[in-house]
């Protein structure tokens, strides 16, 4: 009969190979699907146009206020002239305003407008140019506090004896 120890250790010995030897299994990520950067160019009108350029395939956060509508322009290589682009929105909130049949224009652009939704949170849109795949964030704030509108209170009026 062998003793507990010795048991115990075989065992753990065995666990541990057995768990070491076992496949690893991967998801893509999206900076495996990438070939080359993109940018989201944000300008508002009165504000300083904003530039988020994409690291690993993924794109810095844009940050909307609740239902906000937001003109915005990809910025890619002019290499990529005509290649069709889709705008995948993978988190279900939010929407993608762009013509059915977008491509990149001949100065290696794509405009399009973003429309967040009315929960906050962060949001993802799966951008594909081409055979290349990025990741757009969204971060939708909460919705502003209500305020009543300017206006003469209006009391219940009060109950008395006669």
């Amino acid at each position: 009969m062998i003793p507990l120890r010795t048991f115990l250790y075989l065992s753990s010995v065995a666990f541990s190979a057995i768990c070491l030897a076992a496949p690893q299994l991967h998801g893509q990520s999206m900076s495996e699907t990438v070939n080359g950067s993109l940018e989201l160019v944000v300008n508002s009108g009165d504000e300083e146009e904003m530039r988020l350029p994409s690291h690993e395939g993924v794109l810095e956060p844009l940050a909307l206020t609740y239902e906000q509508v937001e003109p915005v322009m990809l910025a890619c290589s002019p290499d990529k002239e005509g290649q069709e682009v889709t705008l995948s929105p993978l988190d279900g909130e939010g929407e993608i305003i762009a013509p059915e049949n977008l491509v990149v224009a001949n100065d290696g652009t794509v405009a399009f407008s973003i429309k967040a939704g009315a929960t906050p949170g962060r949001y993802r849109v799966l951008v594909t140019v081409g055979a290349d795949q990025y990741e757009l964030q969204l971060h939708v704030a909460a919705s502003p506090i209500y305020v009543p509108p300017p206006g003469p209170l209006s009391t219940p009026p009060v109950q008395g004896t006669d």
